[in-house]
């Protein structure tokens, strides 16, 4: 599933969205799919994105808050400024 989610190829002249599957590995164990074309993301954003997913998941098995800051801006409001 996962390889061939990976070689699927994506539609460039739409709009590129990650594509994300929650898998079921073993009966208390998941792990997360996520396939994002290369023009979506440099290193250094994938990188933040990772750890903020990371950072979500974590509070949230252990049942607390993140902890993480509130965007300063939303894309929307970045791309008019």
């Amino acid at each position: 599933l996962c390889r061939a989610d990976a070689a699927a190829p994506f539609a460039l002249g739409r709009p590129l969205l990650p594509r994300l599957r929650l898998l079921r590995v073993e009966e208390d164990r998941w792990e997360l799919m996520f396939v994002l074309h290369h023009v979506c993301a440099d290193g250094w954003s994938l990188s933040l994105l990772l750890a903020e997913i990371a950072a979500l998941y974590t509070a949230a098995a252990a049942g607390m808050p993140h902890g993480l800051p509130a965007p300063a801006m939303q894309a929307p409001g970045y791309a008019r400024w």
